[in-house]
């Protein structure tokens, strides 16, 4: 979406590598300290408009806009649009889900976001995806 050239909602995304998954569950498999323990693999958030302002740094021969769609056009096109009216349930959305168990009992360092998000990126256009 953001690699073609749409604005972007201001909705905001918790971001997790699935490498970092991988680590984090190899990390409480050897440590008897996570037995019945529940982690957080989030490395931290995101807004879409965030995202979009990386991408078009980081990829200037894409169509990436950083035009951000205002939330009370989203609350309209929501009344016609199945797809808004998801979006617009989510708009304002602050997760509220904390890493420092993982981090303090695993010692689990998870990627950024950035780094995640470029990866992901990076990933599909190899794929030809984008």
């Amino acid at each position: 979406m953001l690699m073609k050239g749409t604005p972007s909602p201001n909705v905001i995304y918790p971001v997790g590598d699935v490498h970092d998954l991988a680590d984090l569950h190899i990390l409480a498999m050897e440590k008897e300290v996570a037995d019945g323990q529940r982690f957080i693999a989030e490395s931290e958030e995101m807004t879409m408009p965030q995202m979009a302002r990386l991408l078009k740094e980081q990829y200037p021969n894409y169509k990436v806009r950083t035009m951000v769609i205002p939330n009370f056009v989203i609350g309209i096109m929501a009344h016609f649009q199945a797809p808004m009216k998801v979006l617009n349930t989510i708009i304002g959305l602050k997760y509220h889900q904390n890493n420092t168990k993982a981090r303090t009992l695993l010692r689990w360092n998870p990627r950024p976001a950035k780094e995640t998000v470029l990866d992901t990126v990076n990933y599909m256009i190899a794929s030809h995806i984008i």
